[in-house]
């Protein structure tokens, strides 16, 4: 096990300088490599001399190694440099070739207690690249027991998802990677592409709120061609157009994708629907507050109209008005697979409404339907309701906070009292999101 660090003979140790010892002093007490990570390499046993640059205290010179360890004593301690910075240690072929030189106590004695945990939580630990070199070269490199890895909220870049995608290369076990709110950016996209077209095991990854544009989502587009295993991708609130949803259109190898809060538009609501109209995975996709309005609902309908296999859709938050409610209606009547439709906050008027009733009246599969926080008044919901008479798969419809006048609630809920149909109404104490929320 690692032992406290201990004061240096003079008593005088720099906070800036921590790992500098004096050659008498060591800083660690380990007699093997096993004591700290069992079956896996060496690690450093003692730093042998006390004058460390501040600003670059991994930088030693030749005839002053910076640590001695039992597989080090020959290596040349002149390329000993930070391995975020060094064109050796960025080589494809050197990466993950040898223990970290980068050091991290919390984070390497986290490691060795988690070691053998199926699930290893290390979020908000302000981990940077460097740090992730730890994490793959003793967390995922030759681990056969971790199943779920959460790094969310840390800084990570697109270096330190390179480290990741090489030791995802390596693994055999790993099925979740969270990377919520960090940084790692199109390049560090392009890294994570790189492990998925040889990972045989990740079903879940987790990009929401990452820095990744067009160009990120290409090469996880390109990426997902190759992949047979991957079913979960969230890329929500990042920075994908129309052209990003075109590279992601091409490849729905997945069953969930999310891509909330883009701004992809109906340029890119076309591109997706096209993939949409001949994919036989896809079973829920998530575009809400994406821009799309009225043309991009309709691009979506047409693919409706063809798809077999999509069964959830949120469109919240995308502006599409009556019309884009009208064209969703129309396409409705010959989809035969979705059972959950998300059109909250969307402007939709008693127009929308009505046309969205008389789509129903035909419609043998759509359950959920939500109408939440939309501009449905009174004469909408005497449509909608006088529409849902005939209709007898829907389940449940939310029209929370709707003008819809008490009046016009009364019919509704009396409508409801002989059949299983549920209709949240504005003065409903029910939790109006928890029917329809995808993830």
């Amino acid at each position: 096990m690692l032992a406290n660090v201990t004061e240096s003979d003079n008593g005088n140790t720099s906070a800036r300088t921590h790992h500098a010892r004096n050659r008498n002093s060591p800083r660690y007490s380990t007699n093997t490599s096993k004591d700290y990570y069992g079956s896996m390499s060496p690690i450093p046993t003692k730093f042998n001399n006390a004058n460390v640059s501040s600003k670059t205290h991994q930088a030693r010179n030749r005839n002053t190694p910076y640590y001695s360890t039992n597989s080090f004593e020959n290596y040349d301690r002149s390329m000993l440099v930070n391995p975020i910075e060094s064109d050796n240690e960025s080589n494809e072929t050197s990466l993950l070739s040898k223990p970290p030189v980068h050091r991290n106590l919390e984070l390497e004695r986290l490691i060795m207690r988690n070691q053998d945990e199926p699930s290893v939580l290390y979020n908000s630990m302000k981990l940077t690249d460097a740090d992730m070199e730890i994490v793959a070269y003793y967390l995922l490199k030759d681990n056969t027991t971790l199943t779920e890895l959460n790094l969310c909220w840390n800084q990570v870049g697109d270096r330190g998802a390179k480290y990741l995608s090489k030791g995802l290369q390596n693994n055999k076990t790993l099925t979740t990677l969270n990377l919520l709110n960090n940084q790692i950016g199109d390049k560090g996209a392009q890294y994570l592409g790189e492990a998925l077209q040889k990972n045989k095991t990740l079903t879940k990854l987790e990009l929401y709120e990452n820095q990744i544009g067009d160009e990120g989502a290409q090469y996880l587009g390109e990426a997902l061609q190759k992949n047979t295993t991957l079913t979960k991708l969230d890329l929500s609130y990042n920075r994908i157009r129309a052209e990003g949803a075109k590279n992601l259109g091409k490849a729905l190898t997945l069953t969930t994708l999310i891509l909330s809060s883009n701004q992809i538009e109906a340029q890119g609501a076309k591109h997706l629907g096209e993939g949409l109209q001949n994919n036989t995975k896809l079973t829920s996709l998530n575009l809400s507050s994406n821009h799309i309005e009225a043309q991009g609902a309709k691009n979506l309908g047409e693919a409706l109209q063809k798809n077999r296999t999509l069964t959830q859709l949120d469109l919240s938050s995308n502006q599409i008005g009556d019309q884009g409610a009208k064209d969703l209606g129309e396409a409705l009547q010959d989809n035969i697979t979705l059972t959950t439709l998300n059109l909250d906050k969307n402007q939709i008027g008693d127009q929308g409404a009505k046309d969205l009733g008389v789509a129903l009246k035909n419609n043998t599969k759509l359950a959920q339907l939500d109408l939440a926080y939309n501009e449905i008044g009174e004469q909408g919901a005497k449509d909608l309701g006088e529409e849902l008479q005939n209709n007898r798969t829907l389940t449940s419809v939310n029209l929370d906070d709707n003008p819809v006048g008490l009046k016009w609630q009364e019919y509704l809920r009396e409508l409801t009292r002989n059949r299983s149909l549920s209709i949240d109404l504005p003065d409903n104490s029910i939790d109006s999101e928890k029917y329809y929320v995808i993830s």
